[in-house]
């Protein structure tokens, strides 16, 4: 995507903050799980986590459920493999709980 300077056009389409305007309050699948899951390295040299802290004020404005799960040590993705399973788990208790909350024990 190049850089927002040279890419203002690509950047405002693609950007979340945007579309959170006409997001639904809840999601198809379970009402009791929040519909967004946000991970977040705080190494990533990309994504700085002041881009995160404003979509998490930008929910929390409109009152909208989420879940947040910060990985200290890790960049854009986990690196190790412990980390690795740690978020694939993560991940995997997300979706079962949203989209088939009968199948966990």
């Amino acid at each position: 995507m190049s850089t927002p300077e040279k890419n203002p056009k690509g950047y405002a389409e693609s950007s979340v903050m945007r579309r959170l305007a006409d997001a639904p309050q809840r999601a198809r699948g379970n009402p009791d799980e929040p519909p967004i899951l946000l991970i977040h390295g705080m190494l990533d040299e990309n994504v700085h986590f002041r881009h995160a802290a404003r979509f998490l004020q930008a929910l929390a404005t409109k009152n909208f459920p989420y879940r947040l799960l910060v990985l200290p040590h890790e960049r854009h993705s986990p690196r190790s493999e412990p980390e690795r399973e740690y978020l694939e788990e993560r991940l995997a208790q997300f979706l079962l709980k949203r989209l088939k909350p009968d199948a966990l024990p």
